[in-house]
């Protein structure tokens, strides 16, 4: 009631020998500051993963020691995908080569969307048979459709974690 873990409570839903995936809902530092070195004192028996539904503000504070953060492989859902790959990169130097400048989010989004689209629509079976089909991916964005009620809706994304050299990886 009061915001605070019970620990006694989670060691005793926690299981040995398989990963358990913590999932933490708040945006108080302090809360998260709390939180995340019980998880890692808990660590010494069980393989536990922290979770969270988006990167927080609150993660960002200098009070919350990224090593926390990376040795509990804080896993979260992106949009978009951070690691450099060939194609992104032949993207940036080609954008910077015709614009004069290095793209912004918004343009790597543009082009993965307008890409994806033109490849789907010049497809035989078209548009519409191609998004139910297929999951893409392009520059930075995923691309898995689902119809509802003759609305198509993007529901690609990726999961991305803290990794032990603090990089931040895809979840294969």
């Amino acid at each position: 009631e009061k915001g605070g873990l019970d620990v006694a409570n989670l060691k005793s839903q926690l299981v040995k020998g398989k990963t358990n995936f913590v999932i933490l809902e708040t945006e108080k530092a302090g809360t998260i500051l709390n939180i995340t070195n019980i998880l890692k004192g808990l660590q010494k028996d069980f393989d536990i993963q922290l979770v969270v539904y988006e990167v927080y503000n609150a993660l960002n504070f200098e009070e919350i020691p990224m090593k926390n953060l990376v040795d509990l492989k804080m896993m979260y859902p992106s949009a978009t995908k951070v690691s450099a790959t060939p194609q992104e990169m032949i993207f940036v130097k080609e954008y910077k080569k015709a614009n004069n400048v290095a793209p912004n989010a918004a343009a790597v989004k543009g082009f993965d969307i307008t890409f994806d689209t033109i490849l789907r629509i010049c497809q035989e079976e078209g548009f519409i048979e191609s998004a139910a089909k297929y999951k893409t991916e392009h520059v930075e964005n995923s691309f898995d459709y689902t119809n509802e009620n003759g609305s198509n809706n993007n529901n690609g994304c990726y999961l991305l974690f803290y990794d032990n050299d603090l990089t931040i990886k895809k979840l294969q």
